[in-house]
């Protein structure tokens, strides 16, 4: 249940913390635990979150969005 309904919702909400720099102390706990949440489902985390993350990222040219897509490698 958590994994399918909130999980792409609490990585998103911790990557925005994380760009706004507004929990710095945090940081490294931060970047741990969206590590683990990404870690469930990769291929998941990489095909239909990050696409839909980056879109949502203002301030970024298509060509930005595809360069950062791109170094994003699946874990394996």
């Amino acid at each position: 249940m958590f994994r399918n309904a909130m999980l792409f919702h609490f990585i998103n909400v911790l990557l925005q913390v994380l760009l706004h720099k507004s929990h710095d102390l945090l940081q490294d706990d931060i970047t741990l635990a969206l590590y683990n949440m990404a870690a469930v489902d990769f291929s998941a985390f990489y095909s239909s979150f990050l696409p839909e993350f980056l879109n949502g990222c203002q301030g970024l040219d298509p060509h930005q969005r595809t360069t950062l897509a791109r170094n994003f490698t699946p874990e394996r």
